[in-house]
C-alpha cells in the first residue's frame, strides 16, 4: 500500500476510534450546523467544528451552505455514509471503504459479489 494509502486508512480509523466523532456522525441524519452539533453532542463549539473537520477530510461528512434570506448563511454538515469496510489485503496491509449513503443497496450488493468472485 502507498503511504497515501496508509495515510487514509490511519485517518479514516483515528477518525472512527474517537468517541466525540462517533457520536457526531449518529446525530447527522439531517444537516446541522456546528453550533446545533455541540450542542447535541455536548462538545464545546471549537472541538465540534475541529472534529466536523476531521469527518469532513475522510470523507464521513459532506459540507453544505444553509442560504438564509437574511444572508447570513451557515456551513451544515450532514453524514455522507452508511458504513466503512476494513479489510486485511494479503495479510500485512489494510485496505479501507467508505460507503455513501447515495449507493443503492442493489450497488452495494454488486460491489461485495465482485470483490468475493476476486477473491476466488
Amino acid at each position: 500500500m502507498s503511504d497515501a494509502g496508509e495515510e487514509t486508512v490511519a485517518a479514516v480509523c483515528d477518525a472512527l476510534s474517537d468517541p466525540d466523532c462517533l457520536r457526531i456522525l449518529r446525530e447527522l441524519d439531517d444537516p446541522l450546523a456546528a453550533a446545533e452539533v455541540a450542542d447535541r453532542c455536548d462538545v464545546p463549539q471549537t472541538s465540534a467544528y475541529r472534529k466536523l473537520t476531521k469527518l469532513h477530510d475522510v470523507g464521513l461528512v459532506e459540507e453544505g451552505t444553509e442560504v438564509r434570506p437574511s444572508g447570513n448563511h451557515r456551513s451544515t454538515f450532514v453524514r455522507d455514509v452508511t458504513g466503512v469496510f476494513v479489510g486485511l489485503d494479503d495479510g500485512d496491509s489494510f485496505e479501507v471503504e467508505v460507503i455513501a449513503e447515495r449507493e443503492s443497496p442493489d450497488r452495494r450488493l454488486e460491489q461485495l459479489w465482485s470483490q468475493i468472485s476476486e477473491e476466488l
